[in-house]
């Protein structure tokens, strides 16, 4: 045992045995494997919380021209809207129009102010070549719209077809 100054109790002066060197660098040892398991640990704490900071991607539906994807308003409205909006489209995708449009006027009684219901409505009219009624809903759509510039692109882009065939009398 040593006193602050390096002299062994009941022993010469500065003279040290040799396990307490080796007591020494194996207690070095252990506080550098400390201090890095410490900065693995605080590595994996900040990974893990910008992770849960991070918005997850969400799955693409359906990459038809001029449509947004289902999993777009996932977050944002009641699962029973986004399970009426996957019923339209997959009653649009096997040309049941009539079916589409009763399940899209459904989603609309519950949230009447969702432009994506509004857009799917403008898709169906326009499926069954009501340009003007197309044109009117995907108005609509894009007056509820707000800041999502994908839907006003896509509202625009089925505005801009409609009217091209309303000028050509389709």
């Amino acid at each position: 045992m040593y006193n602050r100054r390096g002299i062994r109790r009941g022993g010469v002066a500065g003279r040290r045995d040799d396990n307490d060197g080796r007591k020494e660098k194996e207690s070095v040892k252990r506080m550098r494997q400390t201090l890095r398991q410490i900065k693995t640990t605080a590595l994996l704490a900040a990974t893990l919380a910008a992770a849960a900071c991070a918005r997850p991607s969400a799955p693409v539906e359906d990459k038809s021209p001029g449509d947004i994807a289902v999993a777009r308003i996932e977050g944002k409205s009641s699962p029973a809207v986004v399970a009426l909006l996957r019923e339209s489209r997959a009653q649009l995708r096997a040309k049941d129009n009539t079916g589409a449009v009763r399940a899209v006027e459904r989603a609309l009684r519950l949230e009447p102010k969702n432009p994506q219901l509004w857009h799917q409505l403008a898709l169906i009219r326009y499926e069954e070549k009501n340009w003007q009624q197309a044109i009117t809903l995907a108005q609509k759509s894009n007056s509820l719209s707000g800041q999502r510039r994908d839907l006003q692109k896509a509202n625009e882009a089925l505005i801009t077809r409609a009217n091209r065939h309303l000028q050509l009398g389709d």
